[in-house]
């Protein structure tokens, strides 16, 4: 029996990422979703992923390791994308792609005060569009 993890053997991340190839991971379960119509068809997922998210400002991030795959889909909600400062869409910018940072290095980055940042980071988390993990000194942030 085959477990969620890693990549199936033979599909490198750039084809996972891309959408063209498929691997059926478990076809009793996707059978089962399948006749329920939850699923319409096997193998779409990331491609219909990045289509859905081709003109939104907030970008799906993928990390794949050694034991698992995480796909973040962030909310895609048309007035949010509006609402953003520019400081803000310059924060998800450069969170985007897995990224972990502190608030520090994004304040040396975007080249903005402290305060503003804090205030740009405070508010892009109450709206769910990126995570902070830990705490003090160690805190980071990074994009949902």
């Amino acid at each position: 029996m085959q477990k969620p993890g890693p990549l199936p053997p033979g599909i490198t991340e750039e084809e996972y990422l891309s959408g063209s190839i498929s691997h059926l991971r478990n076809p009793i379960i996707a059978q089962v979703f399948y006749r329920l119509r939850l699923i319409e068809m096997f193998g779409t997922g990331i491609a219909r992923i990045n289509r859905a998210y081709s003109e939104a400002s907030t970008k799906p991030s993928f990390y794949i390791s050694q034991q698992s795959i995480v796909v973040s889909l962030p909310t895609i909600n048309g007035h949010s994308d509006e609402a953003l400062s520019d400081v803000e869409e310059a924060i998800i910018e450069l969170l985007g792609g897995g990224a972990l940072l502190t608030r520090l290095e994004i304040e040396s980055v975007i080249g903005i005060s402290k305060d503003r940042v804090i205030r740009s980071l405070n508010s892009l988390i109450d709206r769910k569009l990126i995570h902070k993990q830990g705490h003090g000194r160690g805190t980071k942030y990074g994009a949902r």
